[in-house]
C-alpha cells in the first residue's frame, strides 16, 4: 500500500507532507512500514517493524538541509523499550524502559495511528510511549492513555468516494478505515487537518 497525506491550516496546504509504504517482510508475518515526513526545514525518514497491528520497532533519521542532525532506534522488546540515538554531535544516548507488557509504541506519524488507535479500541486505559525524536533530554512520554470516543459507521468523502469509517478521538480526532489507515485528521480548535490525498491500496 501506498499513500500520501497533506496538511493544511486554516483550509490551505501548508508545505508538510508524509509519504509512506507498507510492504511484508520476506519469509514472515512482520510489515514494514516506510515513512517520509517532510517541512520546508526538514525530513524525517523512518521505518517500523509492525507484527499483528503492533509497532515493534521504529527506525529513524532526522536531516535538514541534507545534514543528518539525529538517528535512532525504538525497540519495543517482552518487558522493555530500548531506545539508542545519536546526535549532530556524535554524541550517543542509550536508554531503557521496562514495562509489564502491554506497552503501545505511539509513533509520532498520521501513517502509524491507525495501530495505536485500534489497539487503544481493544483494551482502553494502556500505557503508552510515545518517542520524542528531537530532543536529547528524553526519549519520549510514557503514560496511560484511553481514547476519548469511537464512533463506528461514519461516513465521510474522500476523493469523490464515500467510505464508512471508523472515527476516534484521541488529542485529534480521527477517521480510520478497515484496514487501519487514517483517512483524515482534525484539531478543531487550531484550524488544522490533515488528509490522505493519495492512496494506492494495492
Amino acid at each position: 500500500m501506498f499513500g500520501k497525506y497533506t496538511h493544511f491550516q486554516n483550509s490551505a496546504p501548508n508545505d508538510i507532507s508524509e509519504t509512506w509504504l507498507t510492504t511484508q517482510e520476506s519469509d514472515s508475518n512482520i510489515q514494514i512500514l516506510t515513512v517520509k515526513y517532510a517541512t520546508p526545514q526538514q525530513t524525517i525518514d523512518a521505518s517500523c517493524r509492525i507484527l499483528q497491528n503492533r509497532i515493534l520497532e521504529l527506525h529513524y533519521t532526522i536531516r535538514e538541509d541534507a545534514d543528518e542532525i539525529v538517528s535512532g532506534v525504538y525497540r519495543l522488546a517482552d518487558k522493555a523499550l530500548y531506545v539508542s540515538r545519536t546526535f549532530r554531535q556524535k554524541t550517543k544516548l542509550d536508554d531503557t524502559i521496562p514495562h509489564n507488557g502491554a506497552l503501545i509504541l505511539d509513533c509520532p506519524f498520521v501513517s502509524t495511528k491507525g495501530y495505536t488507535l485500534t489497539a487503544l479500541n481493544v483494551e482502553n486505559r494502556m500505557p503508552v510511549f510515545a518517542p520524542l525524536l528531537h530532543l536529547s533530554d528524553r526519549a519520549g512520554d510514557l503514560s496511560k492513555r484511553s481514547l476519548r470516543g469511537v464512533q463506528e459507521g461514519e461516513r465521510i468523502t474522500l476523493n469523490n468516494t464515500e467510505i464508512v469509517t471508523t472515527r476516534y478521538e484521541y488529542g485529534y480526532e480521527y477517521w480510520v478505515n478497515d484496514d487501519t489507515i487514517v483517512l483524515r485528521a482534525i484539531s478543531a480548535p487550531h484550524q488544522y487537518e490533515i488528509v490522505l490525498t493519495e492512496y494506492d491500496p494495492n
